[in-house]
Parts: structure tokens; C-alpha cells; sequence
């Protein structure tokens, strides 16, 4: 998934005035992956989803996914992988499960 427009496309809802541009940012990856996650689930693209974001992503996007996605979410995996080798990513995963 790439994310669109983000400064033009902005977060779901209202943001208080305080919002930073960052987090604002931020807000608007969350409202776009929740509407990517659902038109995937919604065409039948998946069974089950693992959803492995960092902490405040997470928080971010859970309260925006669709009844359908949720349905499919078999396990939230609040953790930064952004910078971890495939390997590490592997042995994370086996280590959620078990």
C-alpha cells in the first residue's frame, strides 16, 4: 500500500487545533490503511489478517477498521519492525504465537 495525497486527504473526523502536522500525518496513514485494510477484506483478498504496527499506529488504527476487517484480525502485534531484516520479523511473529 502507498499512501495518497496526505496533506490533502487529512485524518478522519476533526482534529483539535493543537494537532501537530506530524500527527496529523500520522492520523491520515491510519484512516488510509483502515480504508485499504476494508476494500481488501471486502473483495475477498484475505481469511485472516495479522496486524503488526508500532504502538501509536496501532492505537491509531484500530478504532477506524471496519466490523469485516475485524472479523479477519486474528492477532494485534503492537511492535516497530520498520527496520528489522526479514529473519528478525519471522522469529517475532513465531515468538507472538507461542
Amino acid at each position: 500500500m502507498q499512501p495518497t495525497n496526505m496533506a490533502d486527504d487529512g485524518p478522519a473526523g476533526k482534529s483539535p487545533p493543537e494537532v501537530s502536522a506530524q500527527e496529523s500525518m500520522e492520523a491520515t496513514f491510519a484512516k488510509q490503511l483502515a480504508n485499504h485494510l476494508y476494500a481488501m477484506a471486502h473483495a475477498g483478498k484475505f481469511k485472516d489478517l495479522v496486524l503488526v504496527l508500532d504502538p501509536e499506529t496501532l492505537g491509531e488504527v484500530r478504532p477506524s477498521l471496519h466490523k469485516e476487517v475485524v472479523d479477519k484480525l486474528t492477532m494485534e502485534l503492537p511492535k516497530t519492525l520498520v527496520n528489522s531484516s526479514t529473519d528478525d520479523i519471522v522469529k517475532t511473529l513465531n515468538a507472538a504465537i507461542a
